[in-house]
């Protein structure tokens, strides 16, 4: 394949796969970036996105999304398919910081 037109074929993958994710993500807490892409012999490509909530990394949150040479899905490989929560704080900063610096648990 010539170098622009896997240029191509990558920029039209990449909005393929993540026009769905932002959408279900349309709150703006949850997002999707590309981590890589492989593309097999036979065209087919696999997508790896990591996913943010709130900014910070979803551990466990990643998703894989496989296409066709000609675009169409062949689904997707997630471990994790709810939204996450978001809890609040119990302990001050200051005292979460004392506690991992100094094993206070």
């Amino acid at each position: 394949m010539r170098t622009s037109a896997a240029i191509f074929t990558l920029t039209a993958t990449l909005a393929a796969v993540l026009q769905p994710m932002a959408a279900q993500a349309a709150d703006g807490e949850e997002k999707f970036q590309l981590r890589d892409m492989i593309v097999d012999s036979d065209g087919t490509t696999h997508s790896r996105l990591d996913r943010t909530f709130r900014g910070l990394r979803v551990l466990g949150g990643d998703v894989v999304v496989h296409k066709s040479r000609t675009g169409t899905s062949k689904g997707s490989s997630l471990t994790l398919r709810a939204k996450p929560k978001a809890e609040t704080a119990r302990i001050s900063a200051k005292e979460a910081a004392g506690k991992a610096l100094f094993g206070g648990f």
